[in-house]
């Protein structure tokens, strides 16, 4: 009886250090999470939750090379992909405030092989979903019918990230989570705003008002493509930009209107084309016209008043204006009217999503 309690105190034993060695082989479960950022390339990666933006969800898609099954990818979101949502330190998912976490509907795990890895492509998209959606290549279409773009769009990619198979530390200082999916977003399509001043409006008892209306943007593409590629980088795990030739535009050239109601101008500057989303291209034949009016009083019952037309002031004309509206751009013409003697002077501004000032430019 003893002889058997012995074999059997051995049998357990051998189980028991079975497990062990089996557990210590697995890779522990640990979930999927995200760290994000955005690029600006004339200063630095700013986090993605910015005023300008102000994203706190996105999409991605992971394509698993499991271990054993590396012969074709799986779907490790599905086949729609996953949102990827900024969620607070309690793990509730946010619109507002501080990042805790960027995490996906619900858990998913690492793989348990170190042989198996995942590849992650990620997009911001506003208003829509690219035209094209693969591993290895993403494009996006405007053609006016099966969409249009909108002047509030908003398209980002991410640089894809090759051969995980667990959460990294890229991108933590300004991502504000310790770790995750390396996620740096670029902007693809560019921005122009058009403000409007007055240089002054008093001097030597006199006082000046002006007012502009009939704000156009005219000549503009709105209608194009771009296609991107991405190709595995020769270090891995690594994330690698996408490569493209840039925006193709198509159609015809178009306007847009701005503020179209007679408006009051300060020597503060009022948007007369707030912030509008375009399709990269060169300036060429693009324009700004709009009507102002100026009011010279001289005292309480003595003044005169003047309705000017600008005409069709082309863009590519101006020294330091630039010649192209680029991705990742925002380009800021500011318009100063000087009322004493109807002077326009216009200062365009260049920026990476940051204000970056450019020569001032007099129109006589």
């Amino acid at each position: 009886m003893k002889q058997f309690r012995h074999i059997f105190a051995i049998l357990v034993l051998a189980a028991l250090f079975g497990c062990v060695r089996m557990e210590s082989i697995d890779v522990p479960e640990r979930p999927v999470t995200f760290s994000v950022g955005s690029f600006a390339p004339s200063t630095k990666a700013i986090a993605l939750q910015d005023t300008d933006d102000g994203i706190y969800a996105f999409r991605s898609k992971g394509y698993l090379y499991a271990e054993g099954y590396m012969d074709a990818a799986q779907d490790f979101f599905g086949f729609a992909g996953e949102t990827i949502s900024a969620r607070n330190a309690s793990g509730a998912i946010i619109s507002s405030g501080s990042v805790a976490q960027w995490a996906p509907s619900h858990p998913y795990y690492w793989p348990k092989s170190r042989n198996s890895y995942i590849d992650f492509v990620s997009w911001y998209d506003k208003n829509g979903q690219p035209s094209t959606q693969a591993e290895n290549a993403m494009a996006w279409t405007f053609d006016g019918t099966a969409r249009s773009l909108s002047g509030d769009d908003n398209i980002m990619i991410a640089d894809k990230a090759w051969h995980y198979n667990d959460n990294a530390t890229d991108y933590i200082s300004i991502s504000g989570v310790s770790e995750g999916v390396p996620t740096l977003f670029h902007h693809l399509l560019a921005q122009v705003r058009v403000v409007v001043k007055a240089s002054k409006l008093s001097d030597s008892g006199i006082t000046w008002t002006v007012s502009a209306g009939n704000f156009t943007l005219g000549n503009v593409f709105t209608t194009g493509s771009i296609s991107l590629s991405n190709q595995e980088p020769a270090v891995l795990p690594s994330t690698s930009p996408w490569t493209t030739s840039g925006w193709t535009t198509t159609g015809s050239r178009t306007s847009i209107s701005g503020v179209t109601a007679n408006t009051s101008i300060n020597t503060a500057g009022v948007e007369m084309l707030p912030t509008y989303s375009i399709i990269p291209q060169a300036v060429g034949t693009a324009y700004i016209s709009f009507s102002y009016t100026v009011r010279t009083q001289y005292d309480a019952n003595n003044y005169v008043e003047e309705t000017v037309q600008t005409g069709n002031i082309r863009l590519s004309s101006f020294t330091g204006a630039g010649t192209s509206w680029d991705m990742n751009r925002r380009i800021t013409y500011v318009v100063t009217i000087n009322p004493e003697c109807n002077e326009i002077l216009i200062d365009p501004e260049a920026s990476d999503w940051t204000s970056v000032d450019l020569p001032p430019i007099s129109i006589e």
